[in-house]
Order: structure tokens, then sequence, then C-alpha cells
């Protein structure tokens, strides 16, 4: 009863507290001055909107607790985990795109070994393993063996041996590639690999001893790689324009003569044939190549333009030629097969030539024995070295025919 009555006393002097509150306030705290103007009623019925969204806010809204460790939904925290880690790993992606679109120039074949040659060549890796040296100064193309990756130097248009170049006492010369003043002659040089306008190509081979004898190593390194000489400039490739142009005519001694294609001369592509051409046709050349151990002209029919390819200058007789690439036929003694090589003709499809013994053996007149087709079958009995190039004595395995002498190149023993 006590307290019953206590609380209508606090009732009641609250309320008397409110009324002389209210009594003594400015009467514009509530009615905003009162005043009679449209916009300000249109203000205060917005004020009462603005006051039941707040309400519907608060009513509708989780209060998280004031704390300086903010405590956030677990579900917001996975999901920003999420959302940097996406982040992330957009950010690394652009960077690999950036990356690799900034690396497309890069030749994927590029020489491993960069350090090791200088500004007077270029040096990529083909296909096959094989090192192609590209000069800068002429157009010389050399074909590197595989096995020479990492082991060879070149310095000034030198090939050096590595393994002794770098010991710093002896410089590993193998052979020297260079141009020479064609008014100076071809004295002293191995090879000529090609002629400018004015200028030879030269190859010359080493000939004393580049290398400390008393190593092992750099004794074995360059006997190695010196055994490769002879085939790399047997496969060089040297192209250049002839100016002014060369007039002259085929002369074969009454043989068909083949012009070939780029490809095959220029490119190392596959043998194959441009033009048959005869004996004392008018030709004018325009380029000049050496080639698989030989130096060609591309040339053209001199009275109708017709495109012949790319002929052996051995085959030409040019009228105002101050230089001629016949050389002195250097050749070895017959040689017999103390067993018979058994094999077939390997042409590619083209016709080939055997040769006469008077002209292979003695240096007489070029003139034909049997023209040969391929993957006719043949028995080699003897062989020679003559004209730059090995032969082989062959008869027909099948019936006896004798085909006489016939280029290596052209033979596939089994």
């Amino acid at each position: 009863m006590f307290f019953k009555e206590k609380n209508k006393y606090i009732v009641v002097g609250f309320t008397f507290i409110v009324v002389l509150i209210i009594f003594f306030l400015p009467d514009n705290i509530f009615a905003g001055n009162r005043s009679d103007n449209k916009n300000d009623n249109q203000s205060a019925d917005a004020f009462q909107d603005d006051i039941s969204a707040i309400s519907e806010t608060l009513t509708t809204t989780e209060i998280q607790p004031e704390s300086s460790d903010e405590v956030k939904p677990t579900t917001s925290v996975s999901f920003t985990e999420e959302t940097l880690a996406l982040t992330e790993t957009e950010k690394l992606s652009d960077d690999l795109t950036i990356s690799v679109s900034n690396d497309t120039n890069i030749n994927d074949n590029r020489y491993s070994y960069s350090d090791d040659i200088d500004g007077s060549v270029t040096a990529t890796v083909n296909s096959d393993g094989t090192i192609k040296i590209e000069y800068t100064e002429f157009p010389l193309t050399l074909t590197l063996p595989s096995s020479w990756n990492g082991r060879f130097v070149i310095r000034h248009g030198c090939l050096c041996s590595k393994a002794t170049y770098a010991s710093g006492f002896y410089d590993g010369k193998l052979a020297s590639v260079g141009l020479k003043d064609i008014s100076q002659g071809s004295s002293g040089a191995s090879k000529v690999l090609g002629k400018t306008s004015d200028k030879y190509c030269y190859y010359y081979r080493v000939t004393d001893v580049r290398y400390d004898m008393d190593d092992a190593y750099q004794t074995e390194e360059y006997n190695s790689l010196r055994s490769d000489i002879d085939w790399i400039m047997d496969n060089a490739i040297f192209v250049a324009a002839i100016d002014p142009y060369e007039k002259g005519e085929i002369s074969s001694n009454g043989l068909e003569i083949e012009g070939y294609t780029s490809d095959y001369i220029c490119d190392g592509g596959t043998k194959s044939r441009q033009w048959i051409c005869e004996d004392t046709w008018h030709i004018t050349a325009k380029s000049m190549a050496y080639s698989h151990g030989l130096v060609w002209y591309e040339c053209w029919d001199t009275d109708d333009g017709d495109y012949y390819g790319w002929i052996d200058s051995e085959y030409l007789y040019f009228y105002d030629s101050g230089f001629s690439y016949k050389k002195p036929n250097l050749r070895s003694s017959i040689s017999d097969l103390r067993t018979f090589a058994i094999g077939e003709i390997s042409s590619n499809g083209m016709q080939i030539v055997g040769y006469t013994t008077d002209y292979i053996c003695n240096g007489g007149s070029k003139s034909e024995q049997w023209i040969c087709e391929d993957t006719w079958h043949i028995t080699a009995k003897r062989v020679i070295y003559s004209y730059e190039k090995t032969w082989y004595e062959c008869w027909d395995t099948d019936d006896g025919d004798y085909y006489g002498w016939i280029d290596s190149n052209y033979l596939r023993f089994y």
C-alpha cells in the first residue's frame, strides 16, 4: 500500500514539472514559429516523415556494440578475404599478361652463350640443334654442328676453341673468314667462299698450333672442333648481287645443265630443279652464291628473259669476266672397295648422270656414260675423289649395266 501511494505521488510530481517546463518555454520550440506559410508547413510534414523513416531503420537494424575492436559479421569477414584474394589473383594475372606482352619480341631460338660471340656475327639455333652463324659485314652464313653448342668463341669473324680461348694464353683459332680486294688475288686462301663487286670472301684454315699441347683437355677440344671445319665451310652459303651484271653462255660440252631453285641454293631446302639448260644458251648473271661446296650464278636468258635459276659456275663462260672460279682438279688415286657397296640412286626424283672414266679419272672431256633414274639399284666397286667430290663407279645390281662414275651425293648405301 505504501509503495502504491509513493508511486502515485511521483507520477503527479513529474507531471507538474513537465507542465511548468512547457509553460515557461518559448512557443516556437514545437510550432516552428507557427508560421502560416505553405512552405513551412510542408517542411514540418517532411520533418515528420524523416522521423518516421529513422524510427523504422532503428527498428530493423541490428545495433552493434561500440568497441575499439569492432566486431563484424562473419559473412562480411569471409567476403572481404575472398575479395582480397581475388584481387591479388587478378593483379598477378595482369602482371603475367604484361610480362608476356613485353617479351613478344624475344627470339626463342637465340643462342644461349651470347657472350661467346662478338658483333661480327649473329647466332641462332636451328630446329635440328645446329647453330646458324650470320656475318654482319658481308652476306655469309655458316652452319655449325649441334655438338659445338657452348664450345666455341667468335672474335672478329674467327672461329676459336672456347677451352683454349678462355685460358688466356693461346687464342684457340680454328679458322678465319674475311674479305679481300680482288686486285690482291687469292694467294694463301684455303677456299674462296664468294665474291662481291670488288672483293672476295675467303676462308683461311689455321695450320700452326693455337692451343697448349701439354693440356689434354685443350688438345682434345681443339682437335675435335677442327675435324668439323671442312664440313662447315663446304656447307657455307654466301649470296651477293652482281654489279654490273655479267653476260656469257652455257659451256657444257654439249651436256644439258640444271639450274636449281633459290630455296635449295640459298636457304638449304630440298634439292629441286628450276630449268634444264642447253649448251651455248646465252645467259645474264645477276647474283652469285657459294653453296653446297660450289660457286653458283643466278641466271636469266639474255634473249627472252626466262629465269633459269642457279647454275654451277663450272658450266658458265663469261665474256668479260675478270675472275674465274675454275680450279685445278685435285684428284686422288682410284681405290678398289674391298667389299662392294650395295645401294640405290637417291635423287628426289631427278635424273642423275654417270660420267666416263676418262673425265672423272683422267681429266678428259666431260662426257656422259649413263643417265640414271631415282631409286635404281646400284653396286659400287671403286671410289675416287675428283672435281672436289667423291665418286663411285657403279653397275646396275639387277642386270649388270655399267653406269659409270656417280656423285656420292646422289647415292644411298644399305
